[in-house]
């Protein structure tokens, strides 16, 4: 929905969904019923997300519940903006308002299309929440992960 407030202002991007759920069918109804077809691509599951994340962007995360969001991790470390719901759990751990990416508050579908056309109208906005995203994954790093868990292990 919220790209369908965009795809007007914005007719060279296009929206790429992958994965495969529930959803598909209904999704791809909405897609047909608002004439999308050409800019709304359902790409289903893919072998390798880690390129697609490289082609991307702007990542933009709809799950209402999710645990820690490794998948915004993922495209976090390809240095993507992060426009997701503030409403998921994990989401608000990488998520930094402002920061690395936008949070949407109660499903706002509005405020979704406004962050994301302000992701789009603005290359350096993209680029600088890309590298705070990078930032903020390199955290999460295997390296650092194991530090930590020696720390923990070695104070008990």
């Amino acid at each position: 929905k919220a790209y369908d407030l965009l795809e007007k202002k914005y007719p060279n991007w296009q929206l790429h969904i992958y994965g495969d759920g529930s959803l598909k069918y209904d999704l791809q109804d909405f897609i047909n019923e608002k004439e999308l077809s050409e800019k709304v691509i359902l790409k289903g599951a893919v072998k390798n997300i880690y390129e697609q994340y490289s082609k991307a962007s702007i990542y933009v995360h709809t799950a209402v519940y999710e645990g820690f969001g490794f998948t915004i991790l993922e495209a976090m470390a390809h240095q993507l903006p992060i426009v997701a719901l503030e409403s998921v759990g994990g989401v608000k751990v990488l998520v930094k308002d402002n920061e690395n990416g936008f949070l949407i508050k109660n499903r706002d579908t509005d405020l979704m299309a406004d962050k994301i056309g302000e992701l789009i109208s603005n290359n350096e906005l993209r680029k600088r929440m890309g590298a705070k995203s990078q930032m903020i994954a390199n955290e999460y790093s295997q390296e650092n992960i194991m530090e930590k868990w020696h720390q923990f292990y070695s104070s008990i």
